[in-house]
């Protein structure tokens, strides 16, 4: 098992507006999903950076499945 600083020198971190572009958003909504929890960060210092593998992962809780697809509904947690 990895400990956490080697985890997370293993780990490339990315700037919200590399995230934000990685993924398709803009910063703005990058920024409104960290500030809801919703996307996973870690804070260097003053700066926030973010893991592309587990920000993917936390999204695909929310992805909509297409027709011929499992379609388990989950609510996101308020």
């Amino acid at each position: 098992m990895q400990n956490t600083n080697d985890y997370i020198k293993d780990t490339k971190l990315v700037s919200e507006k590399q995230i934000a572009t990685d993924m398709g958003i803009s910063p703005r909504t990058a920024r409104r999903l960290r500030q809801s929890r919703i996307l996973p960060f870690y804070r260097v210092g003053k700066s926030v950076r973010y893991s592309r593998e587990e920000c993917h992962r936390a999204l695909q809780q929310y992805r909509v499945k297409g027709a011929g697809e499992e379609t388990t509904v989950r609510r996101a947690s308020r």
